[in-house]
């Protein structure tokens, strides 16, 4: 009989966007020992760091999972390693030792658009969530300030729609004849996320018409 060998994991090598209450799964090519696949030869790290995490393996059969003790970090790549030890039901040694990687959900991507209908003490924010990073957007919006680096801890317009895609945003409360420092952002379970940095100004004010 030949030795046993991997068939397909769950994440798959290099797949992203993995939420953080993930099993990690393994089906083989032949029913396995399951007194061989322990926490001992079915491990997984944080890639490049060192050191395993603490998780549970369970399964039958051609099946079986790693379930972390603790959950998955945001935007994190982790490497899992099976170890040549692990053997099938017949007593042969998996083929050659088995690693591949994951990478677990993170930042939405946000692009800020150039503001339109600058008029007076009001404009239109314009921004674009391209990707949510693999988990619910709580809010999008724009935020803008009088100088440079415009954060949500300064005026926002911004609603809480989980979508990708454009928005457009109503600003009001400008003062006339002013520069404005305006980005898009967009916030998930991972943090909050920034576009590019744009800038608009407001008309002067018009006091009054003389006729003639």
């Amino acid at each position: 009989m030949p030795v046993p060998t991997v068939v397909s994991t769950a994440p798959t090598d290099g797949q992203t966007k993995i939420p953080l209450n993930q099993v990690i799964s393994v089906n083989f090519s032949q029913n396995m020992d399951g007194t061989t696949i322990t926490a001992a030869t079915f491990l997984f790290q944080v890639y490049g760091a060192g050191g395993w995490l603490a998780g549970t393996v369970a399964g039958s059969g051609l099946d079986w999972g790693l379930t972390p003790d603790d959950p998955l970090e945001y935007d994190t790549i982790y490497s899992v390693f099976l170890d040549n030890a692990i053997k099938d039901a017949d007593g042969h040694n998996l083929a050659a030792p088995y690693t591949w990687t994951f990478t677990t959900v993170g930042l939405a991507t946000v692009t800020t658009q150039a503001v339109t209908n600058a008029f007076g003490t009001t404009a239109t924010g314009n921004g674009n969530v391209t990707d949510t990073g693999g988990h619910t957007i709580t809010e999008r919006g724009v935020c803008y300030k009088t100088s440079p680096g415009p954060t949500t801890a300064d005026s926002t317009s911004h609603d809480h729609t989980d979508a990708s895609g454009a928005f457009t945003m109503s600003i009001t409360g400008l003062s006339s004849n002013t520069k404005y420092y305006l980005r898009a952002y967009a916030i998930n379970a991972s943090g909050t996320a920034y576009g590019d940095e744009v800038t608009f100004t407001t008309p002067p004010s018009v006091t009054g018409i003389i006729m003639f």
